[in-house]
């Protein structure tokens, strides 16, 4: 068998296949599968080909960087199939979209190999380091695309309890370290390097176990009876003009069981008419709520005149008792706005979805203010960041995410959504209302848990009681860019110390 095995690897396209499956199981650790020792075997299976093959280092990561997004992010595909676009250039374009983000891991890669460090702890700093500065630069790159993160995969496991410590990149971090320490132990076969993993391992069982019995914020005892509006509206008639009467009158009939409740949530866009033309909704709204003692948070598209022209934002509104509002900030590309758009509007319906020429709002923004708590709004792809969580958290008692995954189907976007909705409660210790178009709607609470949902493609009105809570994590107080200047430091430490060996042979 281990002939064979040695043969088979000496062909110039093992390491490549082996790379593209071991990426292929990386996103089935995370939602909605949660097979989470896939995602960590995953990467000790990366870590020990990069460190056993004499094939380009690049090309190796990025093959496992393509497994990884073809199988974890290929969910883009459906929201090209809803707005009409060809089969095969939906698949021409998905490739070229994980092909391209692929290149990342192979710059990834190709870093880890030019520092040269194997053999002993240097090899497993240098890993680590390297993973989560990567996940950190797919943050803000273009715009940033913070998906697919390791940490992600310990959500519902007991290191979880790490998460309002370091958060997600602290978790992805850690899970690098052991993968990378796994693999040098399997590689040498050391008794040193056995004995060091194993400690190591240990070590992090049971931090999690001890860290489990903390509590960083406390509930006071104050809640908030909450009931989030599930519509389902169809994606691919949601923007017909004829529809925003009978969508309007859909989230109002569901609503009205429930207006003794303090708060009542709709998703984002929920009323599809520019707000400018929406006088009549947002008056029904608005005095329906104070009449009943209600706060109404709806999503619309606002569309203000500023320096003599018309401006459109994805926005949220308070109504009823409630009062302030919110801009989205964070824009998805080609989603919200488009690339280049002088030069390839018009040549594909994807390029011309109905929010793509929306504009950033304001980063600074008050929370809204419903019977003395304060709603931090993040809207949809911006719950995806850990950055903009710690601006809410810092400012607000339950952080509201308004959302519309209706584009993506049933696919796994949707569940790695709610996912990362549920490690930023877990970071931050605020409970997360997440409000969908046609799910995941879903009450999490401060530790992270679902205590209630609507599943996909149903209408629904859930109703829950927010408990409120006091205190901050120590993560919400130290954040997370620490961790990015000690893998800096970890990178230019490691690369100083090989010089210095060069130099001295």
């Amino acid at each position: 068998m281990t002939q064979y095995w040695q043969q088979f690897l000496q062909q110039r396209f093992a390491y490549g296949l082996l790379a593209v499956i071991s990426g292929a199981l990386f996103p089935l650790g995370l939602a909605p599968l949660s097979y989470w020792p896939l995602t960590l075997g995953s990467m000790l299976a990366i870590a020990w080909l990069s460190r056993t093959t004499t094939q380009s280092s690049f090309w190796l990561g990025w093959w496992y960087g393509l497994g990884v997004f073809g199988v974890g992010v290929s969910w883009v595909s459906a929201s090209m199939a809803v707005s009409g676009t060809p089969p095969v250039l939906t698949f021409l374009l998905t490739a070229l979209f994980c092909a391209g983000l692929a290149l990342l891991f192979g710059l990834q890669f190709l870093a880890l190999n030019r520092l040269q460090a194997k053999g002993d702890i240097t090899e497993i700093l240098s890993f680590a380091a390297l993973w989560v500065l990567f996940e950190w630069l797919r943050s803000w790159l273009f715009t940033g695309f913070p998906w697919l993160y390791a940490g992600y995969a310990l959500t519902d496991t007991w290191a979880a309890a790490f998460a309002p410590l370091v958060g997600v990149y602290g978790l992805s971090a850690l899970m690098a370290g052991l993968a990378s320490a796994w693999a040098l132990t399997l590689s040498t076969w050391k008794l040193s390097h056995r004995l060091t993993t194993l400690g190591a391992s240990l070590l992090f069982t049971f931090s999690a176990v001890f860290l489990q019995q903390l509590q960083w914020v406390t509930p006071t005892g104050q809640t908030l009876d909450t009931v989030i509006i599930q519509g389902n509206v169809d994606q691919k008639t949601k923007w017909d003009f004829d529809k925003i009467q009978s969508q309007f009158d859909r989230y109002l009939r569901l609503s009205q069981p429930h207006t003794d409740a303090a708060v009542i949530v709709w998703p984002e866009a929920a009323i599809t008419a520019v707000a400018s033309r929406a006088s009549r909704y947002l008056d029904t709204l608005d005095t329906l709520g104070k009449n009943t003692n209600t706060s109404f948070i709806t999503g619309i598209i606002d569309d203000p005149v500023r320096d003599g022209r018309r401006h459109y934002y994805n926005a949220a509104m308070a109504l009823g008792v409630g009062d302030g509002d919110y801009y989205k900030t964070r824009m998805v590309p080609f989603g919200e706005y488009v690339p280049f758009a002088d030069y390839i509007r018009g040549l594909l319906a994807f390029f011309d979805l109905p929010l793509s020429t929306l504009e950033p709002g304001l980063r600074e923004s008050a929370p809204i203010q419903s019977h003395g708590l304060s709603l931090g709004l993040l809207i949809c792809y911006e719950i995806a960041y850990p950055a903009m969580i710690l601006a809410r958290a810092s400012q607000s008692d339950v952080i509201v995410t308004l959302s519309n995954d209706a584009w993506f189907g049933v696919t796994f976007g949707p569940y790695q959504h709610l996912e990362m909705a549920r490690m930023r409660a877990m970071e931050v210790g605020r409970p997360v209302i997440r409000a969908t178009q046609d799910g995941v709607s879903a009450f999490i609470d401060h530790q992270g848990q679902v205590n209630a949902f609507a599943p996909k493609h149903q209408q629904a009105s859930i109703r829950h009681t927010v408990q409120q809570v006091t205190g901050t994590t120590p993560y919400s107080r130290g954040g997370y860019l620490w961790i990015m200047g000690v893998s800096i430091l970890l990178i230019i430490g490691v690369y100083w110390r090989q010089r210095q060996r060069t130099n001295t042979r």
